[in-house]
């Protein structure tokens, strides 16, 4: 996606100033879109890293309880 908004913006430069003006607002909104993908996965991150982590959490207790190490 990238590539293509680089080509485009390339062609776009060349072309009428209204579609200059476009280039910018294409770029805005590119800019917004990378910035909201990336915080999204983010927050995957660390909900994925959370459940991970309980459940190793949850898996060790088991361990224990099993062993009569954990009361």
């Amino acid at each position: 996606m990238t590539v293509l908004l680089r080509i485009h913006r390339k062609q776009l430069k060349a072309a009428h100033p209204v579609h200059q003006r476009l280039e910018s607002h294409l770029q805005i909104n590119a800019d917004a879109f990378c910035d909201e993908l990336t915080a999204n996965l983010i927050k995957l991150e660390k909900v994925t890293l959370y459940d991970t982590m309980q459940m190793l959490v949850t898996l060790i207790r088991f361990f224990l309880n099993s062993c009569g190490l954990f009361f």
